[in-house]
């Protein structure tokens, strides 16, 4: 069977919901668009420069400490799981949001911050760990 025939085969309206989007006049998704700019920026720099300096912190103090606490490794974990897939989804709205045809979603920007946040508190958690140590 060759590919286009396979390809043809395809109907993808029944896989892929079709959504009309707005125009310029709908007051409503500029709103939505005006709030993923300010928080996808907000997400995006604010809290990367917050990770990254709680890290340097954290490893400046760990360096210098005699034993490592318990949960330690474990905050580090999970603050770079969360830092990596925030950031990346951070960065993908960030820039559907400079295209006015895309509908972006506040639902997905809320998540955005929200990991954002989460990342840097138990980085930051990971540095106060270190330096009580």
């Amino acid at each position: 069977m060759a590919h286009d025939e396979l390809a043809e085969g395809l109907d993808s309206s029944k896989y892929f919901e079709v959504i009309e989007i707005p125009n310029d006049e709908n007051e409503e998704y500029m709103v939505h668009r005006t709030m993923a700019l300010g928080m996808g920026f907000a997400s995006v720099m604010c809290f990367t420069i917050a990770t990254l300096c709680s890290f340097y912190a954290g490893t400046r103090h760990r360096a210098k400490a005699e034993k490592e606490h318990c949960c330690e490794a474990g905050f580090l974990i999970a603050s770079w799981i969360i830092f990596s897939l925030t950031f990346v989804m951070d960065l993908i709205i960030l820039a559907m949001a400079w295209n006015e045809e895309n509908l972006i979603y506040p639902e997905a920007v809320n998540v955005g911050f929200i990991g954002s946040a989460l990342s840097w508190m138990f980085m930051f958690g990971y540095s106060e760990m270190a330096r009580r140590e």
